[in-house]
Parts: C-alpha cells; sequence; structure tokens
C-alpha cells in the first residue's frame, strides 16, 4: 500500500464515521466508526415555591418564608416566592419552617398544596416533576400579637330601604357598614328590629361589606338596625340606623 484516502467530507458535515483505504492490487477496504449517540437534553422546567396565610376572612395573603430546597447534590435556602429550575424526572426536597414569627404574631405551618399530591401535613415533602407546577405552604395565625400603634375601634352603619309591594315581599332593606383601626381581625354582628318587635341577629366576616335583605311588612313601620364590632382583643364598638318603610297601597 502506497497511499491511504479518507474518503469522509468533515467539512461538509458527514459524521458517518466510514473510513476506506484502497490498495495497490490488493484491494479496498473499509473501516465503520460509529459517532457515540447524541445527548438528548431534557428540556427545563421550573418549581414555583410560595408560601401563604389563611386570614379569618378567607382571603389567603402572601407571606415571606426561608425554606431549605435540594435536588441532588444542589442545596439552597431560598426566601418565598422563589422559581426553582430543574429538568424532568428530577425530585426536588422543600423544607418549609413550622413557625414564622411576625409583627402580627406567630403564623403555624399547616400542609403543602401541591399539584398530583393528596394534601402533605408534614413540613417537608419531595416533589417529583414532570412539568411545570406549584407548591403552595399554608399557614394559620396560631398566637397574635397587639398592635400598640392601633387606635380604637370605630364602626359605621347606613341603611336604605327601597319598596317593591310585591306578594311576600314589600321591601328590601340594604345594610351597609365599615369599621376602622381596632386589633385585627374584627367580627361584625348586626341586630335588626322590626316593626312587629322582632329582631334578627346575624354575623358578618367581613370587616366592611353590604348585604341586602328582602322583608315583608304591607303595613310599614320602623325597622332599627344596631351593629357591633369586636376585635380579637375583646374591645368594641357599635353603631344604629333606622329607616321608615312606608306602606304598601
Amino acid at each position: 500500500m502506497i497511499d491511504l484516502k479518507v474518503h469522509q467530507n468533515f467539512a461538509g458535515h458527514d459524521r458517518s464515521g466510514i473510513v476506506r483505504a484502497g490498495t495497490y492490487g490488493r484491494g479496498i477496504f473499509e473501516l465503520t466508526q460509529l459517532p457515540p449517540p447524541r445527548q438528548i437534553e431534557k428540556p427545563p422546567i421550573t418549581l414555583s415555591v410560595q408560601a401563604v396565610l389563611r386570614d379569618e376572612d378567607g382571603a389567603p395573603s402572601p407571606v415571606s418564608a426561608r425554606m431549605p430546597v435540594s435536588m441532588k447534590d444542589q442545596k439552597a435556602t431560598r426566601e418565598t416566592p422563589f422559581d426553582f429550575p430543574t429538568i424532568a424526572g428530577a425530585e426536588v426536597a422543600l423544607e418549609a419552617p413550622a413557625e414564622i414569627e411576625e409583627e402580627e404574631g406567630v403564623l403555624k405551618f399547616t400542609g403543602w398544596a401541591i399539584p398530583g399530591k393528596r394534601s402533605v401535613r408534614s413540613n417537608k415533602t419531595t416533589v417529583k416533576l414532570n412539568e411545570a407546577a406549584t407548591a403552595t405552604a399554608y399557614y394559620e395565625m396560631e398566637k397574635r400579637k397587639p398592635n400598640p400603634k392601633a387606635k380604637p375601634l370605630h364602626i359605621s352603619v347606613s341603611t336604605e330601604v327601597q319598596q317593591i309591594c310585591e306578594p311576600g315581599y314589600t321591601h328590601k332593606l340594604k345594610l351597609a357598614w365599615d369599621t376602622i383601626d381596632g386589633q385585627r381581625p374584627v367580627t361584625v354582628r348586626a341586630e335588626i328590629t322590626y316593626p312587629d318587635r322582632h329582631i334578627e341577629s346575624m354575623e358578618f366576616k367581613p370587616s366592611e361589606g353590604f348585604q341586602p335583605f328582602p322583608i315583608n311588612y304591607p303595613q310599614g313601620g320602623e325597622v332599627k338596625v344596631k351593629v357591633i364590632a369586636r376585635d380579637f382583643t375583646g374591645q368594641s364598638s357599635s353603631a344604629t340606623s333606622t329607616v321608615e318603610l312606608q306602606p304598601c297601597r
């Protein structure tokens, strides 16, 4: 053999791995060397982690919580809310603080909410990701602290009446209330005295709101509304309003 030619065009991106050698009178030889299989990278996905407080009125509010988070040999401590980038099939370990102390009081961990998993009561959990997901740590107020800067509780109330005069439905009573200051949370209770001296009592969770009431008093008369607010320290405030029902003729 006096010459060797490699018939492979790397400039043209020919990566077949085949090497051919031609000889003088001895034939042509071929060596096949396949390239190693290409590694297919898994697409990145994100785990979003947040912590929220379940308020007394049911509306959740965000909570800042420092959480250790780990995946294989990766470990970090992040503050919620945060995004943790990873890949499909990875397992991410999370640990929510059992308690968080804030100015308003001490928050207690109550459970994880993670798509595809049952409610997790332990503050430690592992999430296996196949697609982007959100993990939510829930907290409740365990011990509330009085706010030394809070002013005395005050509530205001207003009432209106709309005459309907339909069978079984003569008027619509409209009640609106609003509380300011005090030590939150605040509970609100209304006492409505109707023309026949019947008293109806009800409680409202929102510290401010509006509520209509259908009533039936064809002869008309006076309706008196008293609203009482009470904060978590026991401090209370009340307000009254009176409307006159015009008789239906």
